[in-house]
Parts: C-alpha cells; sequence; structure tokens
C-alpha cells in the first residue's frame, strides 16, 4: 500500500455529490514550497493536489476556502495531453482528515463530532501563562 500525507490550504470550497455509492466531497489543495535558487533569488513553487473524500457529510461544511488540513490517503495521478504537451494533475483519496485552523476570514464554530479518523487542532494555546501556582521551571 502507498500512503500519501498532504499538509495545505483548501483551494476552494469543497463540491459536494451524492452518487449511489455514497456522497464525496471534491476540493483542491496547495502547498506552496519556498526557496533560493542557486543565484540567491527565492522562489515559489506550489503543488496543487486533487482531493476526493467520501462518507464524510459532517466535515462538508468546513472544508471552506483557505483551511488549514492535514490529510492522509491514497495516490493516484490523472494524465492527459494539452495542446499537444503531456500533463497531468496528483489526486488524493482522502481517509483521514484533520483540521489545523480555521480560515482567517471564518467566523463558523468547529465541528463537535466529525466522524471516527477524524479531529480538529485548534490553532490556540491552551497555556495562558498566568496561573501563579504553576512551578514549572520553563
Amino acid at each position: 500500500m502507498i500512503k500519501m500525507q498532504v499538509i495545505g490550504h483548501l483551494g476552494h470550497d469543497a463540491r459536494v455529490k451524492v452518487t449511489d455509492a455514497g456522497s464525496v466531497a471534491n476540493f483542491g489543495v496547495a502547498h506552496t514550497e519556498r526557496y533560493k535558487d542557486g543565484l540567491g533569488v527565492f522562489k515559489e513553487r506550489t503543488t496543487w493536489v486533487d482531493c476526493s473524500l467520501w462518507d464524510r457529510e459532517a466535515l462538508h461544511p468546513y472544508l471552506k476556502t483557505g483551511q488549514l488540513v492535514f490529510l492522509e490517503g491514497y495516490p493516484g495521478a490523472n494524465v492527459y495531453e494539452k495542446d499537444g504537451k503531456a500533463t497531468g494533475k496528483l489526486k488524493l483519496t482522502v481517509f483521514n482528515i484533520q483540521l489545523l485552523a480555521r480560515p482567517r476570514n471564518s467566523t463558523a464554530s468547529t465541528p463537535a463530532a466529525a466522524g471516527p479518523g477524524t479531529t480538529e487542532q485548534q490553532s490556540t494555546s491552551v497555556y495562558s501563562g498566568d496561573d501563579p501556582t504553576d512551578d514549572l521551571p520553563f
């Protein structure tokens, strides 16, 4: 079995379809890599992954543009010819998803129970630092 892990931001709201096999949410995730080339000039390279998430209806309302997610799934590729040039798309059939942070422009509440294998991590810290009874040296 080949497994792929992706961390990135959703490029658009999930498009949900209901089929005979169940419901599927399709969305794209982008990961931008920033690096210096050989001349010391900063460059950016964005990789897009087309994702499909089956039978997780509870998550569909939270899969919005800009949502930071961690995905695990089975990779695939769709190769085709465009303008006489071979090209393709990276695909991922998701079996585990974690919502890492809310989109910057979102005010939606967090899901209470999104299903098995799904968790949400808050971007805020649990420790406030103003507890006088805390005697940890760091």
